[in-house]
This record gives C-alpha cells, sequence and structure tokens, in this order.
C-alpha cells in the first residue's frame, strides 16, 4: 500500500480520486489544487505517488514535473487528466512520470495505473499509429511550455494570467506567442483557436445553462463537472424536458447558438422538423414516467441535415428514488455511417475486391467503437454518482431507525416502485421469520438497489429473518452477482457502496467464488418471533 498525494484544480475530481484510492487501502497524504500547495507538499510529505492533472494552475505543464523530481527522487508520478496522451504522454514521461490515465477512460483505468505506478510498472497508453497529419507532426515539435501557452491563448487567458499560471514572464509568453503563429503560418489568434479544437487540444468553454428549474437538485455539481469534461455532446433536462445544462459539443452539433436565450423543450427544439420535435417529446415523457433508460442508434434530419447518432439518456433520481430530471449524450457518427454506405456501395460494384470488403469491416469496427465510447460515458456518471453516495456516507453519522418497519411492507413497496425498471425483482420471502425489526428504512431500500444493480439477470434476490437470542434477529439478503450485466457505474464502486451501506445498518458483505453475494445484518426485534 501507498502513500499518495492527490493534485488537482477540482474539488469533485479529488473527492473521487481519494475515495477511489481509498478503498484500494492507500494512504492519503494530501489533496492540493494548485502547484505552489503541490510543490510545499511534496518536499513536506515525499509521498511514494502523486496523481496530477496536467492543467493544474501555476504547475507549469510539463516542466513542473521535473521540479517534482528534483524536490523527492523517490516520489513516483501518475499524470491523471482531459488532455490528449497523443501529445502530451510521451513528454510527461520524458519529464518523469511514470504513467499516464486520461479521465475518460474510467475508474478502473485509474485503479490500475495506481497499481502499476506503485509496484514500480509503468503505466502508458499504447503507442500512437505511424503516419499523422503534418500539422499534428509539427504539434508535436513543440516544448511542452509552447503546447500550454497555445492552449492557454486559444481559451482567451491574458498575457498576464498565463504568466501567473505558468510561472513565468511576459517576454517568454509573447516570444511563444509569436513562434506559434509563425510555426503553422498564421497570422491571428482565431487561427490558434482553430488549431487547438482541430487536434482536441482546446480546454473547453464554459457550459450553456439555465439550472434555475434544478436548484434543488441532488448531486448538481456532479452532473455540472461531468457534462462540462465530456468529449461528447451532453445535456441535462428537468422533469418538464427543460434544458438545464448541456456543452459545447451538444451546441456545435446542433449548429445552436451558446448565447442563444431560448432554453428548448423537447417538442420546441427548432433544430428538429414538427413531427421529430413530438416524438422525442413523446420519448422523453415516457422515459420521466416509467424511469427506463434510453440507448439507440437513429437517422434524423438535424436543421435539414440528415445526421447518423448514438444517443442515450437516463434518469437522475434523488437519494429517495424519486425522478429529478434526465441527462443525456449523443455521438454523431454521420461521416463513419456514410464510409460504410460508399464501401458498400463499392463492393457491389465490378470493381469490388476483398480490399475493398476488409476496409467495410475495418469501417463498421470502427462504428461500433464509437458505440462503446457513449456507453463508456453513461458508465462512468454512474460511478460517480455512487462516488458521491460514498463520500456523503463517509461524512453522515450513524442513527438510530426512528420507527420499526414491516419487512413484507417495504418488500412490497420497493418491488411496486421498481416493477417497470432494470431494478425489477423477485424476492424470495418465504424466511422471513421476523417481520418487524428496527432498521433504517431509507438505506434498506438503497441496499436492495444496488444488489439489484450488481445481480445477475433476471434478478432474483432472497431474504430471510431467523430470530437470535435476546430479542433480536439475523436478516440476510442474498443475490448472485452479475458482473457482465451489471447496470450500474464501476463494479467495484458499487460493491464498496453495498458493503458501506451493509455496515450502516449494523452488518457485513460477504461474496463467495461464485459470486454469490450475502448482506447479513443485525436487528432488534418488537416482539419475539412465534415458536413453532
Amino acid at each position: 500500500m501507498g502513500r499518495i498525494l492527490i493534485a488537482d484544480a477540482s474539488p469533485l475530481f479529488r473527492q473521487a480520486m481519494v475515495q477511489l484510492v481509498t478503498l484500494e487501502g492507500h494512504d492519503i497524504v494530501a489533496q492540493v489544487g494548485d502547484g505552489e500547495s503541490l510543490f510545499s507538499a511534496v518536499r513536506a510529505q515525499h509521498p511514494d505517488l502523486v496523481v496530477i492533472e496536467l492543467t493544474l494552475p501555476a504547475l507549469g505543464g510539463v516542466d513542473g514535473l521535473r521540479c517534482i523530481c528534483a524536490l523527492s527522487a523517490s516520489t513516483r508520478i501518475l499524470m491523471y487528466t482531459t488532455q490528449p496522451s497523443r501529445h502530451f504522454a510521451l513528454r510527461c514521461a520524458q519529464a518523469g512520470a511514470s504513467g499516464y490515465v486520461s479521465k475518460f477512460a474510467g475508474a478502473r483505468a485509474l485503479r490500475l495505473g495506481v497499481r502499476n505506478v506503485l509496484q514500480g510498472r509503468r503505466a502508458f497508453p499504447a503507442t500512437p499509429p505511424a503516419g499523422v497529419a503534418e500539422g499534428a507532426a509539427r504539434l508535436d515539435s513543440l516544448s511542452g511550455l509552447d503546447i500550454a501557452i497555445l492552449q492557454m491563448l486559444a481559451a482567451g487567458f491574458s498575457t498576464a494570467e498565463i504568466c501567473e499560471q505558468m510561472a513565468t514572464d511576459r517576454q517568454n509568453v509573447n516570444q511563444s506567442k509569436h513562434r506559434l503563429l509563425n510555426k503553422f503560418g498564421l497570422e491571428t489568434l482565431a487561427g490558434l483557436i482553430d488549431l487547438t479544437q482541430t487536434h482536441g487540444l482546446d480546454l473547453g468553454s464554459s457550459l450553456r445553462c439555465d439550472d434555475s428549474s434544478m436548484a434543488g437538485m441532488e448531486n448538481l455539481h456532479l452532473l455540472r463537472a461531468m457534462i462540462e469534461s465530456s468529449p461528447n455532446g451532453m445535456f441535462l433536462r428537468d422533469k418538464e424536458g427543460r434544458l438545464a445544462l448541456c456543452n459545447p459539443r451538444f451546441m456545435d452539433l446542433y449548429a445552436a447558438a451558446l448565447a442563444d436565450p431560448d432554453y428548448a423543450l423537447p417538442d420546441e427544439a427548432t433544430w428538429f422538423d414538427p413531427a421529430l420535435q413530438a416524438h422525442v417529446a413523446a420519448h422523453f415523457q415516457l422515459l420521466i414516467q416509467t424511469g427506463r433508460t434510453i440507448a439507440l442508434d437513429t437517422h434524423v434530419h438535424v436543421n435539414g441535415v440528415l445526421r447518423s447518432l448514438h444517443v442515450w439518456c437516463m434518469p437522475v433520481r434523488d437519494s429517495s428514488g424519486q425522478i429529478q430530471g434526465a441527462i443525456g449524450g449523443m455521438i454523431d457518427f454521420t461521416d463513419r455511417a456514410n464510409s460504410v454506405k460508399r464501401l458498400r456501395d463499392a463492393r457491389t460494384s465490378p470493381a469490388g475486391n476483398e480490399s475493398t470488403q476488409a476496409s467495410e469491416l475495418a469501417a463498421e469496427a470502427s462504428q461500433t467503437r464509437v458505440v462503446n465510447l457513449v456507453e463508456a460515458s453513461s458508465r462512468l456518471y454512474r460511478t460517480v454518482l455512487e462516488l458521491g453516495e460514498l463520500i456523503r456516507m463517509g461524512a453522515a453519522p450513524t442513527t438510530v431507525p426512528e420507527q420499526a418497519l414491516s419487512l413484507h411492507a417495504v418488500i412490497e413497496r420497493w418491488q411496486r416502485q421498481h416493477q417497470h425498471t432494470p431494478s425489477a425483482a423477485i424476492l424470495d420471502l418465504r424466511r422471513v421469520a421476523v417481520d418487524e425489526v428496527w432498521l433504517d428504512e431509507k438505506r434498506l431500500e438503497q441496499l436492495l438497489d444496488k444488489l439489484a444493480q450488481v445481480a445477475a439477470h433476471p434478478v432474483h434476490l432472497t431474504l430471510s429473518s431467523l430470530p437470535q437470542p435476546g430479542r433480536s434477529a439475523r436478516v440476510t439478503i442474498g443475490a448472485k452477482a452479475g458482473l457482465t450485466t451489471h447496470v450500474g457505474g464501476d463494479i467495484a464502486v458499487t460493491l464498496a457502496l453495498i458493503q458501506a451501506l451493509a455496515q450502516a445498518l449494523g452488518g457485513s458483505l460477504l461474496m463467495d467464488r461464485n459470486g454469490h453475494l450475502a448482506v447479513s445484518l443485525a436487528a432488534s426485534v418488537v416482539r419475539p418471533a412465534r415458536a413453532a
């Protein structure tokens, strides 16, 4: 187990990373939000590992990694960042980093990266293929400082702000700006902005938002961070369908202005024709009523142009399970779909041959990877929410239930609420010998929700309550884990949340080699069970 320091400007990601690495048994010696605090903490703590976001304020970009190595030769560095590995992974390795993990890769990739680096191995993405475009090759020839200044200039930072963030002087910034313009044959800052967007180097712009209708929504800060950092179009709508949050990628797809004050309802989305507006609105209301997740490939006219989209949308619930709105996203794979069509046409022509068939299969595989990326984004969202739940549970004191509950009544109500959702389950209650017990009803229902998420489909849970000496009962909930059908986020995080819920209810989680889960709870009884 290692001593780890976390450096990220986002409190959200710091909290999530702290929770994730402590679940693995590591110790957090410090967490910081800027470069100056990072250097001070490394000097004072000499941690085994530092996990760093490359865009950390006042870090100085890649050059800041060399400072860390100089301050503590035994400290290893793992980059956990939104920046593309194509342009930064090799630079970070040359500056002394031992690993590079994308924030879009999910919690499992971070866990593996931490584990590998602490064990003395390197954790970098696969080497990119040869034959990159000329513009990308020229970007590769830039220094780390020039790339960082390029990003900040394109994001609208002033010269003074860049000097402060990069710990450099005005002369260096101005010289770098002139080098960049000359190297790429550009005359204005607008050209640099286009360059960063073309190669995925833009730092992102602010969300379009009108979240006044969502002010009371739980985890709103998590949703904002998820939408803002997503590489794909994402949005958040309230129960009525009003658009509360969306990112620039969403607006770019629909060619709508970020400053447009009209936060449209689904049936007012001017980028769709009237018939499609009504269709989208009807499906959104069905999602709100049933709680079902939507995920589909579709071909629709957007602003009069036929687009091929993969779309997903899922309900957002509060801690009591009530639907507060919906979050969703999409990927535009029109170009790939058109490529597949052209290849199929070529295959049926007299000139078609085996190489055309191979190219078609490659294009279809590329399209499949796009769909998998959307599904990964959805899973990452669920993981972030579950980490938020773990954080809140760790901070909340254990409370004594104010009144006893009936196990039969709780189960009946829970099944009725979830009968039309992916969490729908069959519960075997034949071994409930003690019905009225003292347990926290809300946490018991949360526990059932999470067990239904990890259970094999069709979901079948067993519940027993057997009398114990001293007016107590042993309540056991069992399920067979379905690791391939898990509908939550990262499976390890979901299991950790089940363990935390079990402990909050005075019990524990057990799992055998066959994947059978059993949550065992100790509860006081209202009245002793009758003798058989």
